[in-house]
């Protein structure tokens, strides 16, 4: 089965050997920001960035020929997990456009936001939504976020809320591993400040807030940047062409981006309740719009 799919003015060929359900849309939405399906029409080949065929095997192996990739295996019934492969793919041809896909959740006011960063667990998304709720602000993204030259430039269409923080689920698109996802608006042609960061870590017993010094900054945004060019999805039981897609000259462009991020923005850490975590949240955005 043929599918096409443009992000950013790219476009990437896809051959399943089978049929993807509507989950496979679903999945690539909620990853990969400002994506879309191109539908009622095959474009030249000649137009393609990338094209992707996926191949019934029972041996599991990968064949790269410019912007051919060809990859033997059995197909997952997860579609989330080609979802984020093809938005690993995207990035690989977005990073040569400078334009960068970036783990995080994102709250802005006015034309300044912050990028809500960390690891699974450790409340960014309840930070963001908390934040949204309570102070009227805009919810950009809880998943993934595009940036280029400092600014968002998208953003994914769906918000994922974990059940225990779900009052009204009447609005909410589906029900996935005890998580609701509802519609995150329309994210195309936005064109936001990124004015810091937030490094939150819920936990009530402790009171920790502090700016993170430049240099273990750098490392910190370069590990995280570096995240969905290096793999981290499980395609074909995790046998994946992961080290084809991060290359020096990658990784140099990737620098970059954080250096130039850094001498405008400071990451800040707060391990405390999520009111403190707000409340720093609030002064990390608030500055920024002073400073703009």
């Amino acid at each position: 089965m043929d599918y096409y799919f443009t992000c950013f003015n790219r476009i990437i060929f896809v051959h399943l050997y089978k049929k993807a359900s509507d989950m496979l849309l679903f999945w690539l939405k909620r990853f990969c920001p400002n994506v879309e399906i191109i539908k009622n029409q095959e474009p030249e080949f000649s137009n393609y960035d990338l094209s992707i065929e996926l191949i019934k095997s029972e041996n599991y192996d990968y064949v790269i020929n410019d912007n051919y990739l060809k990859i033997y295996g059995k197909m997952t019934d997860n579609e989330s997990y080609i979802a984020k492969f093809i938005t690993q793919c995207f990035q690989k041809l977005l990073i040569n456009d400078d334009i960068l896909i970036v783990p995080a959740a994102c709250v802005s006011n006015n034309n300044s936001a912050i990028l809500i960063i960390g690891d699974f667990w450790q409340g960014k998304t309840s930070v963001a939504i908390n934040m949204t709720k309570k102070y009227d602000l805009n919810l950009i993204s809880d998943n993934y976020v595009a940036i280029k030259n400092s600014y968002i430039i998208g953003a994914t269409n769906y918000i994922s809320v974990r059940e225990e923080d779900v009052k009204d689920v009447s609005f909410s698109l589906y029900n996935v591993n005890n998580r609701y996802f509802f519609e995150n608006g329309n994210k195309k042609n936005i064109r936001i400040k990124i004015v810091n960061f937030l490094l939150p870590y819920i936990n009530n017993g402790d009171d920790n807030v502090h700016k993170i010094s430049k240099e273990e900054s750098r490392w910190y945004l370069y590990q995280k940047f570096i995240r969905l060019l290096s793999g981290e999805t499980i395609l074909f039981d995790g046998k994946l062409p992961s080290p084809a897609f991060l290359d020096k000259n990658t990784c140099i462009k990737i620098l970059k981006i954080v250096d130039n991020l850094l001498d405008i923005c400071n990451i800040e850490y707060v391990s405390s309740n999520i009111d403190t975590i707000i409340s720093c949240g609030l002064n990390l955005l608030y500055e920024g719009d002073s400073n703009e």
